[in-house]
């Protein structure tokens, strides 16, 4: 039982260089971890802010496409007007032209304050 405890008082005394490897390679898997979770909190961020310019961009076409769909429905638009709606996450160009009786295309472009842009092309019955 002696020399079970002096192996024990050996190793925490450290006189043969058996505590360093296991040290070691606990601080490199901390630093590692530490890192790594770093590096993916900030690409999680920028996914955050790319998903939100999305939803802003997808937000402001429904909201101009549904005021275009009442301001179409409202008047007798023969097409090759430009109408643009402003939102407070940006603005929206709307180009139209008559393509025959029943229907309008309209190109929509979204901008917003970030810096972002999109267009969509839509084909709309009257």
């Amino acid at each position: 039982m002696k020399k079970g405890y002096q192996f024990l008082k050996q190793l925490s005394a450290n006189e043969n260089g058996y505590m360093f490897p296991f040290i070691y390679m606990l601080c490199c898997l901390f630093i590692y971890m530490t890192v790594t979770g770093a590096a993916y909190n900030e690409k999680l961020a920028k996914v955050t802010n790319i998903n939100v310019e999305q939803y802003k961009i997808e937000h402001m076409f429904e909201r101009s496409y549904m005021q275009f769909r009442q301001r179409i429905a409202n008047s007798n638009a023969d097409g090759g007007d430009e109408i643009i709606y402003s939102f407070e996450d940006g603005e929206a160009y709307i180009q139209y032209e008559t393509v025959s009786d029943q229907t309008i295309k309209a190109r929509f472009d979204i901008f917003t304050h970030d810096g972002s842009v999109k267009v969509f092309t839509v084909y709309i019955e009257k």
